[in-house]
């Protein structure tokens, strides 16, 4: 839900417990990205979704709020949702985002993103990033939108970039595991499944330093930079490279742990809670 009306009208059932999301977000103050650059009509919408979030979370009657992150949190928190009423679940993936049995690194390195075609998700920021790689690479692109064939050919990348396009998410551990890095250039994200999606297959990521992305794994098995730029991604790439073998180790270690089966647990545990306090 993007709301939290349908909880406003299941609110007046009486004496039924009410766990409410995980997907509640949309604009908040505390958040960056796409919101900087809205329209005077998204502007307006924005500002009064929130309004509305703030006044049904603070009338509302509700058992838990879920989150998929701290810094999910905290933008629930800034729609009013008090803090000791959320529980965290963080996402979890289907056993088919397995690592292979032997991963060994190929020569050029393949770097994979897996993202919308936008400056939200970093996209174009990350096509800059590789034309300033010094060292050969692939990189294979999977997205829905505009992946800008004439921008990647204007950088001189096209012979080392492969564009997928959309492919279904089935599909994906395929690509995952056949990657050497993952790239998460994000401007904002409450908790990316494409970074739980390549941790579970054993692929190390770099990823953007923001809250929300950099909750899920330590620098183990990831690099992440700050501020977030080109020049900053590009430097961060040739760290992740210059290191690959112990990224890659660190990351098949923890592979194990970003199961469904947990995050499903973790669910019943809120719901066995809820049911006993009732």
């Amino acid at each position: 839900m993007d709301t939290i009306i349908l909880p406003t009208v299941l609110s007046i059932v009486p004496d039924v417990p009410l766990v409410i999301g995980p997907d509640i977000g949309g604009w908040s103050p505390i958040r960056r990205g796409s919101f900087e650059r809205e329209s005077p009509t998204g502007w307006i919408k924005n500002r009064l979704r929130y309004v509305l979030k703030n006044g049904l979370a603070r009338t509302v009657r509700y058992d838990r709020v879920l989150a998929f992150s701290e810094y999910h949190r905290d933008i629930l928190a800034s729609f009013g949702v008090r803090l000791e009423r959320t529980d965290l679940l963080r996402p979890g993936v289907s056993e088919r985002f397995h690592p292979k049995t032997e991963h060994k690194s190929h020569e050029p390195p393949q770097l994979l993103y897996v993202g919308d075609f936008s400056a939200h998700k970093g996209y174009f920021q990350f096509l800059d990033a590789l034309s300033q790689l010094e060292r050969p690479f692939d990189a294979r692109l999977i997205g829905a939108g505009d992946p800008d064939i004439e921008r990647i050919r204007d950088l001189g990348i096209s012979e080392s970039v492969t564009v997928e396009g959309f492919v279904p998410r089935a599909d994906l551990p395929t690509y995952y595991r056949a990657a050497d890095l993952f790239v998460l250039p994000s401007i904002d994200e409450m908790g990316p499944n494409t970074q739980i999606e390549a941790l579970a297959c054993g692929t190390p990521v770099v990823a953007t330093d923001r809250p929300g992305i950099n909750e899920y794994v330590s620098d183990d098995a990831a690099v992440f930079f700050s501020p977030r730029d080109a020049e900053t991604l590009t430097a961060a790439l040739d760290r992740a490279l210059n290191n690959l073998d112990r990224l890659k180790k660190n990351a098949r270690k923890i592979s194990s742990s970003f199961r469904a089966i947990d995050t499903a647990e973790a669910l019943a545990d809120t719901y066995r809670r809820v049911l006993a306090d009732s």
